[in-house]
């Protein structure tokens, strides 16, 4: 469940600095200037231009559905339950290259 956020902080900028800050927060993939505002706030470093975050969304979903077969996997073949073909391997991963380099694409462009 998603955690709600409660607190409203008022933010004055000048024209100037508003239009920067519209300007920016796109050009990281952001469509609300407070999720822009919070996530750059709270983030150590530099941050990464995305220009598709959506296709980025959507790969980190897959990388984190893909791990939870690979440790299911690799549970099993621990357990002994399960023998798992050398080609049913070769495809889990060849899929995690896939995503990693379609994730390595969206990030550089």
């Amino acid at each position: 469940m998603p955690r709600r956020r409660r607190k409203n902080v008022p933010v004055r900028p000048t024209e100037d600095e508003l239009a920067t800050l519209h300007q920016r927060k796109a050009t990281f993939g952001y469509k609300s200037l407070s999720k822009y505002l919070i996530e750059r706030g709270l983030r150590d470093g530099e941050m990464i231009a995305i220009l598709d975050r959506r296709k980025v969304d959507r790969l980190l979903f897959e990388v984190r559905k893909l791990g939870v077969n690979l440790n299911q996997m690799a549970r099993r073949l621990n357990e002994g339950k399960r023998n798992y073909s050398q080609e049913v391997i070769d495809h889990a991963a060849a899929q995690a290259a896939q995503i990693l380099e379609e994730i390595s694409e969206a990030i550089n462009r």
